[in-house]
């Protein structure tokens, strides 16, 4: 058999054995994974009233942000937060506003990047916030609708100090974003929260990944 026929059937033997062939990875794409073991990343919710204003904390998000840092416009991402994560100030308001976005039948709320609009600068580069429009699905209450995101990245290549906040987490991605939930959309009586809210919630994410964190338990991605 000659040199060009083995090349040709390797593959296909390897296939019939049942060896897995290696796929190639995408060239220049970064995977970092977003689930703090100490619970530093926030998601807020915050929503305005006549008397105060309401915010709820989750400290417990977690997702994936990839991207390509020559080229931030291919970026993809998702969190997740568990809405019995979701605290305010007062624990019968909590109970309220769980209640209010159905927490016990939808027990979580989803983002999900899917197009980013806009990228400035065009690539990420250590220690250099990029600013981003994105268009996102975001899920609550058992509805899934488009929203637009603003959002802040900025990307710190492993050294000393990103070793001090995550030993071992490798490369850090900080994300910073913003954008309104319409309650209405989402089928959420404003009525059903402890106090007289405006209509629409603003959300704001403040997440970190790390290039070589493993998740600490299996995670839906969508």
């Amino acid at each position: 058999m000659n040199l060009r026929r083995l090349c040709f059937r390797l593959p296909l033997l390897l296939l019939l054995s049942g060896i897995p062939l290696a796929r190639p990875a995408r060239a220049g794409m970064e995977s970092f994974t977003i689930q703090d073991p100490v619970h530093r990343d926030t998601v807020y919710f915050e929503l305005d009233a006549p008397l105060e204003e309401v915010v709820g904390i989750s400290q417990d998000p977690y997702g994936e942000v990839v991207l390509d840092r020559q080229d931030a416009s291919k970026s993809r991402a998702w969190f997740v937060v568990p809405l019995d994560s979701l605290t305010t100030d007062l624990a019968g308001r909590d109970i309220s506003m769980r209640y209010a976005l159905g927490a016990s039948q939808y027990p979580e709320a989803r983002f999900v990047l899917k197009q980013v609009l806009s990228a400035d600068p065009a690539t990420l580069r250590d220690q250099k916030p990029v600013t981003l429009r994105a268009l996102g699905e975001f899920t609550v209450h058992g509805v899934t609708r488009p929203c637009t995101i603003t959002a802040t990245v900025e990307y710190f290549a492993q050294s000393a100090d990103t070793d001090t906040k995550l030993d071992g987490g490798g490369d850090e991605l900080r994300v910073h974003a913003t954008f309104p939930v319409p309650l209405k959309d989402y089928g959420i009586q404003s009525t059903a929260m402890p106090l007289m809210v405006g209509e629409v919630a603003k959300v704001t994410a403040d997440l970190c990944g790390y290039s070589k964190l493993k998740y600490q338990k299996p995670s839906k991605k969508p």
